[in-house]
């Protein structure tokens, strides 16, 4: 605050000097020059207090004390692992820490590109300013030690997989990888032998076809995979350590599927006493209640989305429906309701997953990770919990809260009541909860955690506080993620100690959160003016922003935000974004070293399978076509050879006819470079073609400027 009272008071005499200065150059010059003189005296003394500036800043960045950031994410071992200091200080930050992305000239200047694209009319401008500071910027030299991490585990034989709720890694010998994920696939999943995705898929589409779905028959074809993808995390909160096994269905033709399911179930409201989105509604039943004499215990449903019966939750969608409206449904969704959930039905039974060339399906209910399942468990509980409700309305039950599969319930008695009391409710809840297995957690030291409130219980009153679930520490400050997602996290923590507890922990959850903060290397200016900013008034919020002018690069320390300043001068919003995070390098150790096969099954196999390349195919007559394809290149080879067939199509056809006895090589098909978005290879291509000269008979997708030209050939 004194720094702001001073850079005002400073910036007061400047304006003062500067006025001093004009009348002084009135009086003692013709007023034509004044004004000339005027403007290079403002150059200079800009330039001059620049040039001090940057001379001193460095000093003063020395001076600045930095802030240790604490032991980070406990690494987890199990059996007889022991890792070197390097490779447990990388794997102590965590999945969710970012590391910088090494990008290439090309993909520098395709982040310059993507802003200048929606910058319209000065998109010229944009890329010059972009290439002028690209050219200035000598990338940083400092990186972590990734690689080495990942070449440590695998030539060591050791496995890595995520911890389930307390953050950071596990590490253990392949051998018991194998074993613990075997046993998690076992629990909830069987194994179908002799099934051929294919015919699946081919059934499916002709499904979806007899329902007239054009757009979702286009969706389901276009998807390369075949079946869902297998990974685990670790229950490191539990004895033992066990699997839980997580579903990706990104890519796979039953990800389009659950999208149109989901997007016509989201018109529905289900209508459910107990459901909560956070832990608000709490916190409002607390200050209400605060003074009675109660107490509480905590339901937790075992592997809800796993136990869910097929036939209970399509009569439920069905009720669901009935109750939303089922013409207002249909004329939504753009089928009748029995259509609807023989869709449903379809996609529930053939949500196959494969893991180490086997083929499973889950016995009943819904994958974890499909994004379907919290929908589906929403209106499944639903039901119950109306029932559960009309039940519990004549016990000494005050309030009861669910969020996902967790219940809280409120109880009104003493101590010497509350054991039988327990036994009673439970009895309940497992009687309208059956068949799922439940679990319960009883108040210790009159304590007990739900979400992320900590409820203290006294004979008095009761007390809450701020105190999120798990031992998982803070995103550690060093991580390549934007200053704004880091203030944010601070914002989050201090407005939630202050929000969400009562009077009498407000003081003691807002100095463990600070703790938090400091520990996760937070520097105590961001967290002064962050608390300062919280005493202040909520800024309005924002119009609508046009997505247009919205552009995503990632985050690179000292180029980033460069290019958004010459994106806000054109009037484009440039966001950040954190790709390179270290959870990748659970997929780069687990996975198999085999190569993958290929999706698409080629009449021809010109060359080895390559996705996302530039290439060159030589010509008989000495010269060469340049392209790029983000497909297989065989798949665009093949194209080529019938291009030539029918002596129609591209530019390497139209110089064919012109020169005697020349052919294309295709099987000498050479790649250049690879990359894996369209603009960067288009860039790629443009500067390969550049270079090429005469020599190349293809044109360009993208022109480029001389500079960028330029930029590419320096480095």
């Amino acid at each position: 605050r004194v720094c702001k009272i001073l850079r005002s008071e400073y910036q007061r005499q400047c304006r003062l000097y500067k006025d001093f200065l004009w009348i002084r150059l009135q009086e003692c010059t013709q007023p034509s020059s004044a004004s000339s003189q005027w403007h290079q005296f403002c150059v200079m003394i800009n330039s001059t207090t620049e040039f001090l500036w940057q001379r001193t800043l460095p000093f003063l960045r020395r001076c600045v004390p930095k802030v240790n950031a604490g032991p980070g994410n406990d690494v987890h071992t199990l059996g007889n692992v022991s890792l070197p200091k390097q490779t447990q200080q990388v794997l102590s930050l965590g999945p969710k820490f970012a590391t910088e992305p090494r990008k290439s000239p090309a993909e520098l200047l395709e982040m310059v590109r993507q802003v200048s694209r929606r910058s319209g009319a000065e998109a010229e401008r944009c890329v010059s300013e972009g290439v002028d500071f690209l050219q200035r910027h000598r990338s940083s030299t400092r990186t972590l030690p990734v690689e080495k991490t990942i070449r440590y585990l695998k030539d060591n034989a050791l496995n890595i997989v995520p911890a389930d709720k307390e953050g950071g890694f596990c590490v253990l010998e392949k051998t018991m990888y194998l074993q613990k994920a075997s046993e998690a696939i076992a629990t909830n999943f069987k194994e179908c032998k002799k099934l051929s995705l294919a015919k699946v898929k081919t059934k499916a589409m002709k499904f979806i076809e007899t329902l007239k779905l054009d757009g979702l028959v286009h969706s389901v074809a276009k998807a390369e995979k075949l079946s869902l993808n297998m990974f685990f995390s670790g229950k490191t909160h539990k004895d033992a350590c066990p699997f839980r096994v997580i579903v990706s269905e990104k890519g796979s033709w039953q990800q389009a599927v659950a999208r149109f399911l989901q997007e016509k179930l989201s018109v529905l409201e289900i209508n459910d006493p107990f459901r909560v989105k956070n832990s608000d509604e709490i916190i409002e039943f607390l200050k209400l209640n605060n003074s009675k004499r109660m107490s509480t215990l905590s339901v937790d449903i075992k592997d809800l989305y796993y136990s869910i019966p097929h036939d209970c939750l399509l009569k439920n969608v069905r009720d669901c429906i009935d109750s939303h409206g089922a013409t207002a449904f249909q004329n939504n969704a753009g089928l009748s309701i029995d259509n609807f959930v023989e869709l449903l039905t379809m996609y529930l039974t053939s949500t196959y997953a494969q893991w180490k060339d086997m083929t499973f399906i889950q016995k009943q209910g819904v994958c974890i990770g499909s994004c379907l399942a919290p929908c589906l468990s929403d209106i499944f509980l639903a039901t119950r919990d109306k029932m559960l409700h009309d039940c519990l309305r004549d016990t000494n039950v005050l309030k009861v809260f669910r969020f996902v599969d967790d219940f809280i319930v409120f109880v009104d008695c003493d101590k010497e009541s509350f054991s039988a009391s327990v036994h009673k409710h439970l009895t309940t809840f497992a009687e309208y909860l059956a068949p799922l297995e439940l679990t319960h957690e009883l108040p210790e030291d009159n304590f007990i955690r739900f979400l992320d409130i900590g409820l203290h219980f006294s004979s008095e009153h009761v007390c809450w506080a701020f105190e999120p679930r798990g031992n998982k520490p803070l995103l550690p400050f060093s991580s390549a993620h934007s200053k704004a997602v880091k203030r944010g996290i601070v914002k989050s923590c201090l407005s939630n100690a202050l929000s969400k507890s009562c009077l009498h922990l407000v003081g003691r959850s807002f100095d463990i959160q600070v703790q938090r903060l400091s520990s996760a290397g937070c520097q105590p200016a961001l967290l002064a003016s962050t608390a300062e900013n919280l005493l202040k008034k909520p800024a309005s919020i924002p119009d609508r922003i046009d997505r247009k002018k919205v552009a995503v690069i990632p985050y690179i320390h000292g180029i980033s935000h460069n290019i958004k300043k010459i994106g806000a001068r054109a009037g484009v919003r440039v966001v950040f974004n954190a790709p390179e995070k270290l959870s990748r390098i659970c997929k780069r150790v687990n996975a198999e070293d085999a190569a993958v096969a290929c999706s698409k099954r080629h009449q021809q196999r010109f060359v080895a399978c390559k996705k996302s390349v530039v290439y060159s195919i030589p010509l008989a007559c000495g010269k060469q076509y340049i392209g790029q394809t983000g497909r297989c290149l065989n798949e665009r080879l093949r194209e080529h050879a019938r291009d030539v067939k029918n002596k129609s199509g591209s530019k390497m056809i139209d110089h064919i006819r012109n020169c005697r006895n020349c052919t294309p090589a295709l099987e000498k098909t050479s790649v250049l470079r690879r990359c894996k978005t369209q603009l960067g290879r288009e860039i790629i291509e443009a500067n390969e073609i550049g270079k090429s000269g005469n020599s190349c008979v293809s044109s360009p997708s993208i022109l480029l400027s001389k500079k960028e030209i330029s930029y590419l050939a320096q480095n």
